[in-house]
């Protein structure tokens, strides 16, 4: 018998709303109850050879979410194990959304369903939507002949892009288009790593709660943590006449950490080639990566 716990898992990030806390950003408890910010989780074994032995699937309605029991052949296996949200699919033994099913570990794949797709299965790409908050772990394990009891810890796979405007939000504006220039639909199991780059454009209602007030900030997960890539943001008004414009480049996220995007919602004082950005890294947690503008 192999028993696998997965009720606690490290990297989670407290909710931060607000521009006074942008500077204070701190990390959850070192560790937290996976149902609390997960509504799916999947269990994949795969034998030394790299084919698949088993998958398990679990919502988090179910009794004793996170712990799987299950037995195993005398063996070396891979297991990998992925939590998120219920959109969260996998092509590996099961044709979810209308993908084919793939049993090697090379060819499995995670992404997230489009709830807005309509045809199923026309494209590779049709039904693939934006990545929601997601964690993982990829590991090896032995099965002698005795029971086994693994405790897995899952870390956070995505970053999280914030936009945060400084200025007064134009009573007329009615909606903010975040255009990203390279974003990941799948991440592979076999390597642990995203793939699968190309543009992704996601819209923004302006609330009306924000309007006259330099209170609007809005935030999109990311599964790009590998290369760099431009965003431009573009206003609207409620007739889609454009407002203004800023072209934002060589923008960078890290895994479980927050890149903020900060600076005017309008365009006046900013020259057409937006320069003099400046962007920072900092490594540590405890702040946010902020891009300037």
């Amino acid at each position: 018998q192999v028993t696998f716990n997965m009720t606690d898992f490290t990297q989670t990030i407290s909710s931060v709303s607000g521009k006074q806390q942008v500077n204070n950003l701190k990390a959850d408890a070192a560790t937290a109850n996976i149902a609390a910010y997960t509504k799916v989780l999947y269990l994949i074994i795969y034998n030394s050879s790299g084919n698949m032995v088993r998958r398990l699937e679990q919502v988090s309605t179910v009794p004793n979410y996170g712990v799987i029991a299950d037995s195993l052949a005398a063996g070396t296996y891979t297991v990998i194990i992925a939590a998120g949200q219920s959109a969260l699919k996998s092509n590996a033994g099961s044709p979810n959304g209308g993908k084919p099913s793939f049993t090697t570990l090379s060819d499995g794949v995670l992404y997230y369903l489009d709830p807005t797709a309509t045809n199923v299965g026309v494209t590779t790409r049709y039904f693939e939507g934006t990545w929601n908050d997601t964690f993982f772990n990829k590991f090896q394990f032995t099965v002698t002949n005795g029971p086994v009891n693994q405790t897995v810890n899952l870390s956070r796979i995505v970053s999280k892009l914030e936009v945060d405007f400084n200025d007064v939000i134009p009573s007329n504006a009615a909606s903010v288009d975040l255009f990203l220039s390279k974003e990941n639909f799948q991440y592979a199991l076999g390597t642990a790593s995203p793939i699968i780059a190309d543009t992704i454009t996601t819209h923004f209602a302006v609330p009306d709660s924000v309007k006259g007030t330099s209170n609007y900030t809005f935030s999109q997960l990311v599964l790009n943590t590998a290369t760099q890539f431009n965003v431009t943001l573009r206003a609207y008004d409620a007739a889609h006449h454009l407002l203004a414009t800023h072209e934002i480049p060589n923008v960078s996220c890290q895994v479980n950490k927050r890149t903020i995007l900060s600076g005017n919602f309008s365009n006046q004082g900013v020259n057409n080639n937006n320069n003099g950005f400046s962007v920072s890294l900092d490594p540590n947690w405890g702040a946010p990566i902020t891009v300037h503008y």
